[in-house]
């Protein structure tokens, strides 16, 4: 009866210990990104980050072309689980990266950062469409005139 009783407060105190070790080791940690790393993206209203648990004392900014870009965030030292952060001024295309600091909830400053290039679309590439379009419409009428002069002839 004695070693059952001291098997089941061994295994309860690893238990605890355990428990209390992944509580300690346990900090916030970026789940999801708007855009995504690696992602190619035509507009970029925003960026958003999503946390496992909520984050304060934002420090996260775009870096590109060795610029950076400090986003513009709404309520920042208030303890959130997204953080939505807006650029300052219109980005022209590239590659940037995503740098980000936060404070967990447990005050460790936790960081990272990732890439995602940003393609806007822009009024060459509506002028190259409208143009192709306006070249197999002139080719088309072209190609009907040429069959109703042959049938005349």
């Amino acid at each position: 009866m004695t070693q059952l009783f001291f098997r089941i407060l061994a295994s309860s105190v690893i238990s605890i210990t355990l428990f209390g070790v992944a509580q300690v080791f346990a900090h916030a940690e970026l789940e999801s990104s708007n855009p995504a790393a690696g992602e190619t993206v035509q507009t970029l209203p925003n960026i958003e980050l999503t946390f496992n648990e909520p984050v304060y004392n934002p420090s996260i900014f775009l870096l590109g072309d060795s610029v950076q870009y400090p986003l513009q965030f709404e309520s920042p030292q208030t303890p959130q689980t997204t953080l939505i952060g807006t650029p300052n001024i219109d980005l022209s295309a590239g590659i940037y990266q995503v740098v980000w600091a936060v404070n967990s909830d447990d005050d460790h400053v936790i960081s990272g950062s990732y890439q995602f290039e940003y393609v806007p679309v822009t009024d060459d590439n509506n002028t190259l469409i409208i143009g192709g379009t306006i070249v197999a419409i002139l080719l088309a009428m072209s190609l009907i005139a040429g069959v109703m002069w042959m049938r005349q002839s």
